[in-house]
């Protein structure tokens, strides 16, 4: 698991990069970030209408984070 401090965490941490930061479209998901290198901060939304059930979304999310770790 990422630490504390690396992760978003709040609402208003997702909605200020959604609104205020850049967008990089993939095939299987986006990357969205602000351009701050302060500080690396990570959050995963998956969102329903990609993966309709909640436990494939876990999942996906789980494999995600596990990339994240080992890179």
């Amino acid at each position: 698991m990422l630490p504390s401090d690396s992760r978003l965490k709040k609402e208003a941490d997702f909605k200020r990069i959604y609104y205020r930061g850049s967008r990089r479209a993939g095939h299987f998901f986006d990357f969205f970030y602000l351009g701050s290198f302060k500080e690396t901060r990570f959050g995963i939304v998956v969102t329903t209408k990609s993966i309709k059930k909640a436990s494939q979304r876990n999942s996906a999310k789980r494999i995600l984070r596990g990339f994240l770790l080992d890179n």
